[in-house]
């Protein structure tokens, strides 16, 4: 999937443009995608003092917003297989970055941004707002307050209108077929963060047309405690019911989890350290058939680090009882002349006897003016001890920078063996 893109940069002014090819077989003409551009209008520098300052931002193009929308969109805990968390997410608020190739052919958009910081007790004060040319309009709002020397406590507030139907509906579903609509969706965040304690409780509503209809809603809390080298991160997940549709319009099928992960580090010996941690996940979920399971995940990871090197193991498995997939890696990174990255994992499926390999080698450099990297993958699919598909990728990417241009590149192939 080529891409390129560039940016040029002036003062307050900054133009990207970018452009992808979608993936494609040689013996097909490629689609042409329309570029994905945008023009930023940055005043950060303008207004700078010792304890305040105050940025005001435009940029309209084919931009898309992130940050606390994703929350609106995916509400549930990530049930990624990472044992070992050692850093805590603030509350995040609506943001409207500059374009990738990822948003080509985005509808056009308009968003600006005011952000006021102090070294005082309001220590930072953060307005977004972002429309587009499907009427779709997006407001947030963050409020961080000082309560010590190295904590705070930050409240966040994101809403906005969006689109959904169901009109895919299977026939044994309980859901009942709509057309579009136009509903109104809000987020809440809050949370108090300190060397020891850091939590942060997340609220989704979301509202029909008529406002006086009670609104569905979404909670979630996550905690992290830290007392000298354990760290424990505990967090929980619930919807109000069945039938609720998000942000991205899709069906919440996750009802409620339960998340534990407790990570302890070691020091051995001189300059080396090694952390491991367990992750426990408990989800309640609707399955196709419209029954509700419970899903248990458990997971395992260790990693261990010296002045140049990085490695870390971890196995994960999906249901305790009796394991419907079991997946795990192992990688090592050396941290030095091209900055090698070793990958080798797994996924095994009992049921079907399906075991899936990856081995994957990355290197990459960086320069003042240049970066760049490469990669190659190869895939095998093995089914009941006998060989179903073999593949392999390679990605390459570099990035030039002079003065007030850069320019970045991006290519890939892939090839069926078998």
């Amino acid at each position: 999937m080529p891409s390129v893109s560039a940016k040029y940069s002036y003062s307050a002014l900054t133009l990207k443009a970018a452009w992808k090819i979608p993936q494609t077989e040689f013996s097909e003409n490629p689609e042409i995608l329309l570029p994905a551009w945008a023009v930023n209008l940055d005043f950060s520098d303008f207004y700078k003092r010792n304890t305040e300052s105050l940025a005001f931002s435009a940029i309209c193009g084919t931009i898309s917003p992130s940050g606390a929308i994703s929350k609106l969109k995916s509400p549930a805990l990530s049930t990624s297989a990472v044992a070992i968390q050692n850093s805590f997410s603030d509350v995040s608020m609506l943001y409207t970055n500059l374009p990738s190739a990822s948003n080509c052919e985005k509808p056009l958009a308009f968003g600006t941004s005011l952000k006021f910081q102090t070294n005082s007790v309001l220590k930072k004060l953060n307005l977004t707002l972002f429309s587009d040319e499907k009427e779709n309009f997006l407001e947030s709002a963050l409020i961080q307050l000082k309560t010590g020397k190295k904590s705070h406590i930050s409240i966040s507030a994101t809403s906005g209108q969006f689109l959904k139907s169901n009109t895919t509906s299977k026939w044994f579903s309980a859901t009942k077929l709509f057309p579009e609509t136009r509903f109104f969706a809000t987020n809440f965040q809050a949370s108090f963060i300190s060397p020891h304690f850091k939590t942060r409780e997340t609220a989704n509503l979301f509202y029909e047309q008529n406002f006086f209809n009670s609104p569905q809603a979404t909670f979630s809390s996550e905690n992290q405690i830290k007392f000298y080298d354990f760290l424990l991160n505990f967090a929980f997940f619930c919807a109000s019911e069945k039938e609720l549709f998000t942000a991205s319009a899709t069906r919440q099928k996750t009802l409620s989890q339960i998340k534990l992960n407790p990570v302890m580090t070691f020091f051995p010996f001189n300059k080396f350290k090694m952390q491991s941690g367990a992750l426990c996940l408990f989800e309640q979920k609707i399955q196709s058939d419209e029954s509700i399971e419970i899903e248990k995940k458990l997971g395992g990871q260790i990693n261990f680090y010296t002045k140049r090197t990085f490695s870390k193991i971890n196995v994960f498995a999906e249901g305790i009882d009796s394991p419907e997939k079991i997946s795990g890696a192992l990688s090592h990174y050396f941290y030095g002349f091209l900055n090698p990255v070793e990958t080798v994992s797994f996924s095994f499926t009992p049921e079907s006897e399906k075991l899936k390999l990856k081995c994957s080698q990355k290197i990459s450099f960086r320069k003042k003016t240049f970066s760049g990297s490469f990669s190659a993958s190869a895939t095998s699919s093995i089914i009941k001890n006998a060989l179903e598909s073999l593949s392999a990728e390679i990605k390459m990417s570099c990035a030039f920078k002079v003065e007030n241009i850069s320019v970045s590149a991006n290519a890939g192939l892939s090839f069926n063996v078998i």
